[in-house]
């Protein structure tokens, strides 16, 4: 329960002031600006007042929210951070502020006694092991290990997220991140990377390559790669980026949504794409898409990864590079499936209606079909869509209905 004695007194003259409302004392003052709170004409609303009438909303509304201590919050991902944010229905995401909403909710538990010799030991020998640690040559295996064995785990995954450029491009990217600062290793790179690669890593370590090179210099090698005669397919990282997916889909198997996401943020980034079986993938976020919807991949990682991209977005992509008339039936098999399981019945509706849009070789079928499946849907009958799944899938396999 949140008291409006919650508030800093200072803050509670501030609000009164600013409403030309005297005060006989500090219980005066309290009741007269829980009043004025509840006016929606009133102004004057400080830091902590915002914070307080965020809390007790959530209070109001029965919003669950968990008991965390102070170093839980320290300790998380920028991610982890967004998504408690929202949860506090907060605008922004500063961590001060979510600690203050968190006190006002009597959530945040700041007084962390450590009563064993112990553990105090074990508090010393783990941040020697952390000091150890080496992001240069960190494999995948070691990663999960950590992940799951490790006696801190919020602290580790904050240490992956925050040196997770640092990790791709070691492991999954053909670059020695301590040459970085070495103008001449970006010509070197020019045989092993896609242009588009190392024009970012360029802009985004120009300001310490300045330190050793003249702006004259970064602008001869910039010429350089913009005449050369490779473009962005000749460059195989291919392989590269399947390896990358591996580790994405091993993450999201795990719940590392966080990290997850901070792969797919660097490689937007850094304009990571990659041919793989002579078709030319123009992001990882991409080549995910059709790995995860078309390959025998679990449906809740499916979910998961339309809940981090967003279903919006993912039936965007799917329908600029997807749904064709020539889309393979194994892929829509494999999808439809994945569809049904999940309940995203309203995907699959979309993605049936966008093939008989695009004329697909079977679009007769599917709008025969149609109908079936949205009364279904409407009844939801569970049953009966799997059926219909069932029979459409039949029936594009065998290029004929089997009703």
């Amino acid at each position: 329960m949140t008291s409006i004695y919650d508030i800093p007194y200072n803050d509670i003259q501030i609000f009164l002031d600013a409403n030309n409302e005297y005060y006989d004392n500090k219980d005066d003052a309290y009741n007269k600006a829980l009043s004025f709170l509840k006016d929606s004409n009133s102004k004057g609303h400080t830091t902590s007042i915002i914070e307080w009438l965020i809390a007790h909303n959530l209070l109001i509304n029965k919003v669950k929210i968990s008991n965390y201590k102070v170093t839980n919050i320290d300790n998380m991902t920028q991610y982890e951070i967004n998504k408690l944010a929202k949860l506090l229905t907060m605008k922004g995401n500063n961590i001060g502020n979510i600690k203050n909403i968190l006190r006002y909710l009597h959530k945040l538990n700041e007084v962390e006694l450590i009563t064993d010799i112990k553990e105090i030991i074990l508090l010393k020998l783990e941040e020697l092991e952390i000091n150890e640690l080496n992001f240069d040559n960190m494999t995948e295996f070691v990663i999960f290990k950590l992940l799951e064995n490790h006696r801190n785990k919020s602290l580790i995954r904050k240490l992956i997220y925050n040196h997770m450029e640092k990790i791709i491009f070691n492991r999954f990217l053909p670059i020695n991140v301590g040459r970085l600062n070495d103008l001449t290793y970006y010509i070197e790179l020019s045989d092993k990377l896609p242009k588009s690669i190392i024009f970012k890593l360029l802009n985004h370590n120009q300001e310490k390559i300045v330190e050793n090179y003249g702006i004259g210099d970064i602008d001869d090698v910039k010429n350089y790669l913009e005449n050369s005669h490779y473009d962005k397919t000749s460059v195989d990282i291919g392989g590269h980026m399947i390896r990358l997916s591996s580790f994405f889909v091993n993450l999201v198997k795990i719940d590392e949504m966080g990290l997850a996401k901070k792969i797919l943020d660097i490689s937007n980034d850094y304009n990571i794409g990659a041919t793989i079986d002579r078709h030319y993938y123009h992001s990882l976020e991409e080549y995910l898409i059709e790995r995860i919807s078309g390959y025998e991949i679990e449906t809740n990682v499916f979910n998961k990864f339309l809940d981090l991209i967003g279903e919006h977005n993912y039936i965007k992509q799917l329908e600029q590079r997807y749904i064709h008339n020539d889309t393979k039936v194994s892929f829509l098999k494999l999808l439809f499936n994945k569809l049904v399981s999940s309940k995203k019945y309203h995907l699959l509706i979309n993605i049936l209606e966008l093939l008989i849009e695009r004329n697909h070789r079977y679009y007769k079928i599917i709008d025969k079909m149609l109908p079936y499946l949205t009364n279904a849907i409407q009844s939801n009958d569970t049953e009966l869509i799997a059926r219909y799944k069932s029979i459409l899938n039949s029936s594009l396999e065998n290029g004929r209905l089997e009703m």
